[in-house]
């Protein structure tokens, strides 16, 4: 499906059958990705010099032009999903992977 939506009918047609059962889902989206940048480039600009990303997913945040060098990126996720992602996205030296079942393991590790 994600491959399909690439192509504008079918992404158009997606998105009004959802906002058909679920009014403001994407528009939800957008805001929450919005606010997501905004608090990430907020971070940035107050000089962190690390950022965690829980439950990254296949996010490339850590890997968009608004980190700078010298700015580490840890995305935690679970392990199937972060070997999932390293398959598809490789490693870079400013993000690293970091793969934790929250049910069984202490993040603090």
């Amino acid at each position: 499906m994600v491959r399909l939506a690439r192509w504008r009918p079918v992404r158009d047609w997606l998105v009004r059958s959802t906002e058909n059962s679920a009014p403001g889902v994407w528009a939800g989206i957008a805001c929450r990705k919005r606010c997501i940048d905004d608090k990430f480039a907020e971070a940035i600009l107050a000089g962190v010099d690390s950022i965690v990303i829980l439950g990254a997913g296949l996010d490339t945040r850590g890997y968009q032009p608004m980190v700078p060098s010298g700015v580490r990126v840890f995305e935690v996720d679970l392990p199937e999903n972060i070997a999932d992602k390293r398959k598809r996205i490789p490693e870079t030296g400013t993000v690293t992977l970091v793969p934790v079942d929250s049910d069984t393991e202490d993040l603090s590790r």
